[in-house]
């Protein structure tokens, strides 16, 4: 009797990871546009700033997204810094 309530909570766990991977794979992290539902707060988070060196190298912009609400994707409002090659801020 343990042992087929061991085993029945093993699939029913098994059974929510596979369900969250699905759900997962549907969330969209990018592509600046609104979300028809809200995405889940832990969502998103292995969003990577982007950096754009100057020409000349001596200046960086890095835009980073600043994630302003669940019912968009992290990128649709961003901050931009930029960098001197040393890198202080400048603005």
């Amino acid at each position: 009797m343990k042992k087929s309530l061991a085993l029945a909570a093993a699939l029913l766990a098994l059974g929510a990871a596979l369900d969250y991977r699905a759900v997962a794979a549907d969330i969209v992290c990018e592509g600046h546009q609104l979300l028809p539902t809200p995405r889940p707060a832990s969502s998103c988070m292995d969003v990577k700033p982007l950096t754009f060196p100057s020409p000349d190298g001596l200046l960086t912009a890095v835009v980073l997204p600043v994630d302003p609400s669940l019912n968009a994707t992290p990128d649709m409002e961003s901050l931009v810094e930029v960098r001197a090659s040393d890198g202080h801020t400048l603005a």
